[in-house]
């Protein structure tokens, strides 16, 4: 279900330990922290949760969120009208650099598509709107593509507003986005 949950752990050291061996678990799978499915199947944590420690620096750049936006693009973009004549043209251009470089050069000279998506270096923008919007929108699209089924955060409410807590909650809510915040003290 798609509800959120508050566990509050006032002991700094009980947190800290119980966050660190989150964190080891979602890195290695190894742990004793359990997460199932709808049938009670066991998920993989580093397949299945999302864990936010630092609202600040939301990992916009992490390798498998690249490369899902890439193989996205690539899918859904390989037929881009222009792309053939983009793919000459750039052929050509390293023709002309070889020929006139006073230096033997040579040149990948059969870019795909593929190639140049990943030169492009697309990533996902998360610059305008409201605290609460993009960090909304970075955990929609870090669910969609990445498959989460669970979102975790660290001491969230520490650093929202109790208007910006109620748009979350209805966002997570609307977007079937089960949350636990932990927490390292009570909130009003």
């Amino acid at each position: 279900e798609s509800e959120t949950e508050t566990l509050v752990i006032e002991n700094c050291q009980l947190l800290r330990n119980l966050i660190e061996d989150l964190v080891y678990q979602i890195e290695t799978d190894e742990g004793d922290f359990i997460l199932s499915d709808d049938r009670n199947k066991p998920l993989l944590l580093s397949k299945s949760m999302m864990l936010i420690t630092d609202i600040f620096h939301l990992d916009t750049t992490g390798k498998s969120l690249k490369t899902k936006l890439n193989n996205l693009i690539i899918s859904e973009y390989s037929d881009i009208e222009g792309r053939e004549q983009l793919m000459e043209r750039l052929n050509n251009l390293g023709i002309t650099i070889c020929n006139e470089c006073p230096y033997p050069l040579s040149f990948k000279s059969n870019l795909t598509f593929t190639d140049v998506i990943k030169m492009l270096d697309f990533t996902l923008d998360i610059s305008e709107g409201k605290f609460w919007e993009r960090f909304m929108e970075y955990i929609s699209v870090s669910f969609e593509l990445l498959g989460f089924k669970t979102l975790v955060t660290l001491n969230l409410k520490d650093f929202i507003s109790k208007e910006e807590y109620d748009e979350l909650i209805k966002s997570f809510s609307y977007k079937n986005i089960p949350v636990l915040m932990i927490e390292s003290r009570q909130h009003a």
